[in-house]
């Protein structure tokens, strides 16, 4: 008879000068293997987002297969979610992004506020 899986649900909190980061690491649904970890990085304004945004989305996974990276925005909220076959990889993967999400801020921080252009 197979396992049964069910759905548990681990919330992180990251506290970060200027904001919150608020993630979500859950097991992949019923039926998909593997976990999922989604994340959303609050910042001061939707141009904000949108340069962080456009400066991280190309950075696709170097691996071909094992996992996937999605971005998203919200208004001023950057989303980002991840689908990885095993824990190792998803670790990686997002640590190496939250390094880069460091530079991004830190290099936005800076420079001052976006300034939209006419």
């Amino acid at each position: 008879m197979g396992e049964a899986h069910h759905a548990t649900e681990v919330n992180l909190w990251l506290i970060i000068e200027g904001g919150v980061w608020h993630s979500v690491q859950t097991p992949a649904m019923e039926g998909e293997p593997g976990l999922s970890f989604h994340l959303e990085v609050p910042f001061p304004s939707p141009l904000e987002a949108q340069i962080a945004h456009n400066t991280l989305a190309p950075d696709r996974e170097p691996r071909k297969g094992g996992i996937s990276k999605q971005l998203l925005i919200t208004d001023n909220i950057l989303h980002v979610h991840w689908k990885a076959a095993e824990a190792r990889i998803l670790r990686v993967s997002v640590s190496s992004f939250l390094d880069h999400l460091s530079l991004v801020l830190q290099t936005i921080d800076r420079f001052g506020p976006a300034v939209a252009r006419p």
